[in-house]
């Protein structure tokens, strides 16, 4: 579903294994797992593009975050997790759009979509399951960088580019590749690391981060431009 994009409009740069972070956005059991949250409403719905998400999901962005995790971690790269949720089951300290929408959803359809931290639903999903050295950012809106600590670890770590995956591309991805961009870092986008359920949208904000705020290229593209585990070089 996610084409490569050929138009070179923002710059190439390299990716040095000590100055290179991956970032995954919301890649979360409640917006990933049929069972929970806004995928168990989809599901009961039978909306055919969610049914083609899901499918997509599970054959393309769920392993192709797991190639970069397992590239990062062999590499001994940083790797930081950002989530998405309410510190109180009012989601009262949510930014007020979302609040509203959620809160109406669940009233209308019965359906939470909303999980606070600490709950099962709001965690990462078990197959980038996070080491304890790995940072678990949460945010309370769509950018990464608002409210948490995202660009103050980085700096500390002389951290000056990011691979950005995750979900919803055009929502929580797009807000923090934009803002990351801002802040002056080298940004990449793994396209096929990222989705979500209308991939018109998802084709379009890739575009839109690729004309202006990243570079925007396949996973096999970036595994390209990563050095090889030792352990591989030397089999």
């Amino acid at each position: 579903m996610t084409r490569e994009f050929n138009l070179r409009a923002s710059p190439e740069f390299d990716l040095p294994p000590d100055r290179t972070a991956l970032i995954i956005v919301d890649m979360q059991r409640a917006g990933l797992y049929p069972n929970a949250g806004l995928s168990a409403l989809h599901a009961r719905q039978a909306e055919k593009s969610y049914q083609e998400y899901q499918q997509y999901a599970r054959s393309t962005l769920i392993p192709n975050n797991v190639r970069l995790l397992e590239r990062f971690r062999a590499l001994g790269m940083r790797v930081i997790f950002l989530t998405c949720g309410s510190f109180y089951s009012d989601a009262a300290d949510m930014y007020a759009p979302r609040r509203r929408m959620d809160l109406e959803t669940q009233k209308r359809t019965g359906v939470k979509t909303t999980f606070t931290v600490g709950e099962h639903e709001h965690g990462v999903i078990d197959e980038l399951t996070p080491r304890s050295d790995e940072p678990v950012f949460n945010k309370l809106g769509s950018d990464g960088f608002i409210g948490t600590a995202l660009d103050q670890v980085l700096r500390w770590m002389r951290i000056d580019t990011m691979v950005v995956t995750g979900v919803g591309t055009p929502y929580c991805v797009e807000s923090t590749v934009r803002h990351g961009a801002d802040l002056g870092y080298a940004v990449a986008v793994a396209s096929d690391a990222c989705g979500t359920s209308d991939m018109t949208l998802h084709e379009h904000s890739l575009r839109v981060m690729h004309q202006r705020y990243a570079m925007v290229r396949t996973t096999a593209e970036i595994l390209a431009m990563l050095p090889q585990p030792a352990a591989a070089r030397r089999g």
